[in-house]
C-alpha cells in the first residue's frame, strides 16, 4: 500500500489551516492537519481514490488521486474560505446582589479536632493566623487582622477582647463541637453585620431540629494527641418535647508542652473548660430562646511573650425572639439582646524575673 502526505492551506492568505479533516471516501482512513497544516495518511490501498477535505469556515473539496504501491504521494490542498452567516449576538451583564460567602459545615470541623476555631480557620483558603502559643490563635483574612475582621456568634453577638495584645481573641471561646456552621463573608459590604474592612466570620452554634416535635440526642467525642499529651472530650445533650427545646454542652481540653522536631520542649500547654445551656420555647408563630455560655481558660502559655495567661473567663448571655407572620407585607420580626463579659488575667509567674518583679495584668471587657 501507499502513503499520502501533504499540507492544507487557505486560498487567499496561503496560511496553514490547522484542524482540517482529511479522509478517503469509502474508507475508514482519516487524518487531521496539525498547527503547520500538515497531515499523513498511511496504509492507503493502491489505485484510484477520492480524497475529501473540510474545515469549519471553508468550502468542502473532493480531489481524485491515484495511489501507487510502495510510493508516497505529496499534495498541497487549497481550501477556499466560506464565512458562516450568523445573526447578531448581544452579550449583556448585570451585577449580582449575592454576597460572596463561604459556609463551612459541622462535619468538617468535627473531623478535624482543632485546639480552637482560630487553628481551624488557619487551614482555610485566604486565612492565616497570629500565633503566640498553642492556643488562642487570632485569625487574619486577606491581610486584615484584629478589629478589621468582624468575628461574632449567632448572627450578631460580639465579644470584645480584654487583652490589648489580643491574647483572648473572640474566636478562642467557642469550640468546633458547639458549632453548626461557620459563615465567612468576604469584603466590607455586608450591611447585615455592620461595617468592617476585611470581612465577617459568623460562628453559628447548633440549633434544634424544627421539623421534629420530639427527639433526644446524645453526642460524646474524645481525642488524644501524643505530642503534647493533648486530651479533649465533649458531651452534648439536645432534644425537643412539643413546645420546649433544650441543649447543653460540656467541653474539656488539657494540653501539655510539646516537643519540636529538634526535641526542644516548647512551653505551650493550656487547660480549657467550656459549658453552655440553651433552651427555647415554641408557641404558635413565636419563638423565644435563652443562651448562656461560659468558657474558662487556665494556664495558657505563650513562649514568645513576657507573660502568660493565668485565667480567662468569658461569659455570654443572649435572648433571641422571633415572630413569623402570615401577613402579606410582613415576613418576620426578630430581636436579640445579649451581654458578654471577658475577664483576663496575665502574670509572669513562669518567667525568670518573677523572683524580682511580680507582674499582674487583670483586664476585662
Amino acid at each position: 500500500n501507499g502513503t499520502i502526505k501533504g499540507i492544507v492551506q487557505s486560498q487567499y492568505e496561503k496560511q496553514p489551516v490547522a484542524g482540517a479533516y482529511i479522509s478517503l471516501i469509502g474508507s475508514s482512513l482519516f487524518a487531521i492537519s496539525d498547527e503547520q497544516g500538515q497531515f499523513v495518511l498511511t496504509n492507503v490501498p493502491e489505485g484510484p481514490q477520492t480524497l475529501k477535505v473540510w474545515r469549519l469556515g471553508y468550502q468542502v473539496i473532493q480531489q481524485k488521486i491515484f495511489v501507487r504501491k510502495g510510493q508516497t504521494l505529496s499534495l498541497t490542498i487549497i481550501l477556499k474560505e466560506k464565512p458562516l452567516p450568523a445573526e447578531e449576538i448581544t452579550v449583556t451583564g448585570t451585577p449580582e446582589d449575592i454576597i460572596p460567602q463561604t459556609q463551612i459545615y459541622q462535619r468538617r470541623f468535627t473531623e478535624q479536632l482543632a485546639a480552637d476555631v482560630g487553628l481551624f480557620l488557619k487551614e482555610q483558603p485566604a486565612f492565616t493566623a497570629v500565633r503566640s502559643g498553642g492556643f488562642a490563635l487570632d485569625p487574619a483574612f486577606r491581610g486584615f487582622f484584629g478589629s478589621q475582621i468582624n468575628v461574632q456568634y449567632d448572627n450578631g453577638i460580639r465579644s470584645s477582647n480584654a487583652c490589648p495584645n489580643r491574647m483572648d481573641p473572640p474566636s478562642a471561646h467557642l469550640s468546633g463541637g458547639e458549632l453548626q456552621k461557620i459563615e465567612i463573608v468576604k469584603g466590607p459590604f455586608a450591611v447585615r453585620y455592620g461595617p468592617v474592612l476585611g470581612g465577617v466570620v459568623n460562628l453559628v452554634t447548633r440549633k434544634s431540629d424544627l421539623s421534629r416535635k420530639s427527639y433526644f440526642h446524645l453526642i460524646a467525642t474524645t481525642g488524644y494527641e501524643s505530642n503534647g499529651k493533648g486530651k479533649n472530650g465533649q458531651l452534648s445533650l439536645m432534644g425537643r418535647r412539643d413546645w420546649l427545646e433544650y441543649s447543653t454542652d460540656i467541653l474539656q481540653k488539657n494540653y501539655d508542652d510539646y516537643k519540636d522536631g529538634a526535641g526542644f520542649t516548647v512551653p505551650s500547654g493550656f487547660h480549657i473548660l467550656n459549658y453552655s445551656i440553651k433552651t427555647g420555647l415554641h408557641l404558635a408563630n413565636h419563638h423565644l430562646q435563652l443562651n448562656w455560655h461560659r468558657a474558662i481558660e487556665k494556664n495558657v502559655k505563650f513562649p514568645g511573650l513576657p507573660m502568660d495567661s493565668k485565667k480567662v473567663i468569658n461569659t455570654l448571655t443572649a435572648i433571641d425572639y422571633s415572630f413569623y407572620s402570615n401577613a402579606r407585607h410582613l415576613l418576620a420580626v426578630r430581636a436579640k439582646i445579649y451581654a458578654t463579659r471577658n475577664e483576663h488575667l496575665m502574670t509572669n509567674e513562669n518567667r525568670l524575673n518573677y523572683a524580682m518583679v511580680h507582674a499582674e495584668s487583670p483586664l476585662f471587657s
